[in-house]
């Protein structure tokens, strides 16, 4: 996870964000494009936004949902496919402007600043297999 102060460019902020003056926690994350793979989605989209390569995806789940679009005029709704992927880095992202902070963890190991994510939420889907 890295610590990104103002998220991603062009994502709605987290609620929480708010709270949090040095900035979230957050995993890479972005949608895939039309007629794309979804190794070739996930691998696009880490070196977009963290500048390191993927030795390995293993894709978990992926979720297909609308929710409300809070940067667009009232009443629009964002679709969306959602990828969980556990991906091995073939490195550590560096510290940027953007990326303040890099974050390595283990399932006992948590922590509480995420953006999107909930404790037992990470923890049951770490454990997936």
């Amino acid at each position: 996870m890295v610590r990104r102060p103002k998220g991603y460019p062009g994502h709605q902020l987290p609620p929480k964000a708010e709270k949090n003056p040095k900035g979230c926690l957050y995993f890479s994350h972005d949608l895939p494009r039309w007629g794309e793979s979804l190794d070739g989605a996930v691998k696009r989209i880490v070196k977009n936004q963290l500048n390191v390569g993927i030795n390995e995806v293993d894709v978990v789940t992926l979720t297909m949902e609308t929710y409300p679009d809070d940067l667009h005029s009232e009443g629009n709704k964002q679709w969306a496919i959602t990828l969980y992927v556990q991906a091995e880095l073939s490195e550590l992202p560096k510290i940027t402007d953007e990326v303040t902070e890099v974050v390595q963890f283990d399932i006992n190991t948590i922590p509480e600043d995420m953006a999107w994510w909930e404790k037992d939420e990470l923890k049951e889907f770490i454990s997936a297999d």
